[in-house]
């Protein structure tokens, strides 16, 4: 069994050039299927409008779906089945009006699934593009997926400050505590754009309580020492025995308008996270 992440930061594009980001793409590739996960934001322009989403392949385009967009977002998810003669998912696009069109692109390369580990490592790499990250896994890693594992953390380590850059013009701002740092809004299913590891926090029972309580999650960007340092905010009311609580969690501190908080002061739990 294996399993294969990539994700694209979406453009909206207007006669080919570049205007802004608008959303991500999540492309699962498993050994029968492949699951396309795409949220768009900030199309106010076509909102309340259906908008027709194609796959682009490597023999073509295909439509897929028809989204519509509401209050400037979108979300939908497809499961692709695999055809014996399996063909590589290239991106999609999304047109749209006077000449404009969102795209997205993903990692072209080597796959198990078209040839064997060792005949990859006989061919010349193809360099990812900077707006993607990819991820492969597999029960019995290869050689291959090994240096693939690599190449993409280094890839990812390159790109940081441009990666935080994308998710500050898709995520909504929001300023709890009045000071210069920067807070983007999020939702469990946007930890898509997060190191592999820290996804599974979607899983967290205290993080989804907050969540489900208060409809937001905190996205924290703050330099220490000249270092990024990124972390997932809870919203909550500050107790000492939810501290507790929070803390078998993994959460590491809570932050509200006053240090130290009062009881009952509404803040954040937060937890240290990576792009």
């Amino acid at each position: 069994m294996s399993y294969r992440k990539q994700i694209s930061y979406l453009e909206l594009q207007e006669n080919g050039q570049r205007i802004r980001s608008a959303g991500y793409a999540r492309l699962e590739s498993l050994d029968k299927e492949e699951i396309l996960t795409v949220q768009l934001n900030g199309q106010e322009i076509v909102s309340g409008k259906g908008i027709l989403l194609y796959l682009q392949w490597e023999s073509g385009e295909q439509q897929l779906c028809e989204m519509t967009i509401d209050q400037g977002r979108a979300s939908c998810e497809k499961r692709i089945p695999l055809e014996k003669e399996w063909e590589q998912i290239l991106g999609i696009r999304i047109p749209l009006e006077r000449n404009l069109e969102i795209i997205g692109r993903f990692v072209r390369g080597g796959d198990a699934k078209k040839k064997p580990a060792q005949e990859a490592d006989k061919q010349p790499r193809e360099q990812p593009p900077e707006a993607a990250e990819t991820v492969v896994t597999s029960l019995v890693p290869s050689q291959g997926d090994r240096i693939s594992k690599r190449s993409a953390a280094e890839n990812t380590l390159h790109m940081k400050d441009t990666k935080w850059e994308q998710l500050s013009s898709i995520y909504p701002h929001i300023h709890p505590f009045r000071d210069a740092r920067e807070f983007l809004s999020v939702g469990p299913e946007d930890f898509v754009v997060l190191r592999e590891r820290c996804y599974q926090m979607t899983h967290n029972s205290f993080l989804l309580h907050g969540y489900y309580n208060y409809r937001h999650l905190l996205l924290l960007r703050q330099e220490t020492a000249g270092q990024a340092k990124y972390y997932i905010g809870v919203p909550g009311n500050f107790y000492e025995r939810e501290k507790q609580v929070a803390r078998m969690f993994g959460f590491e501190s809570f932050e509200g308008a006053r240090e130290p908080a009062w009881e009952g002061d509404f803040g954040y739990y937060l937890i240290s996270v990576e792009l």
